[in-house]
């Protein structure tokens, strides 16, 4: 979550709220947090998760 939350997700949606000039803050609040969650899950499945079993099977040669 901390690698999306201010680095892309909020810039991303303050650009399009500013760009119709409508700033609803539950609006903002109910497309935010599902957004982050999901966007952090699949950072999770498809980035994070690979260099957290690839560093398991590196780990597991050497402790072994």
């Amino acid at each position: 979550m901390y690698l999306i939350h201010n680095t892309i997700l909020h810039s991303i949606m303050f650009l399009f709220f500013a760009a119709f000039k409508s700033l609803n803050v539950l609006l903002y609040v109910a497309i935010y947090i599902p957004a982050l969650y999901a966007l952090s899950n699949l950072n999770y499945r498809y980035f994070e998760k690979r260099f957290i079993d690839y560093r398991e099977k590196f780990i597991g040669k050497f402790i072994q």
